[in-house]
């Protein structure tokens, strides 16, 4: 899934897992930095091959609104991001 989730900010890590169901793919964003850190996400649906036409986006630890034009994460702190099919 490399290249499926892409940040515009060097300080901001990703990892990406695939649930055992393969409905969903969950999106992991690390800041690495010791301050709050703004930024973009970038989601590109032709890496995740039978995962098509996305129809839904969901912090798992919240129900805030999942824009991926502006995130903001704390310092050292982490959000997950599933992606539902």
């Amino acid at each position: 899934m490399e290249g499926f989730a892409v940040a515009d900010k060097p300080a901001i890590d990703i990892i990406t897992a695939r649930s055992t169901s393969k409905n969903s793919i969950y999106v992991t964003l690390l800041n690495n930095s010791a301050a709050a850190t703004e930024f973009a996400l970038k989601l590109d649906e032709s890496k995740i091959g039978d995962l098509k036409n996305v129809s839904g986006l969901k912090w798992i630890d919240s129900d805030e609104l999942v824009t991926t034009k502006k995130i903001t994460i704390p310092p050292f702190g982490l959000k997950t991001l599933e992606v539902k099919n």
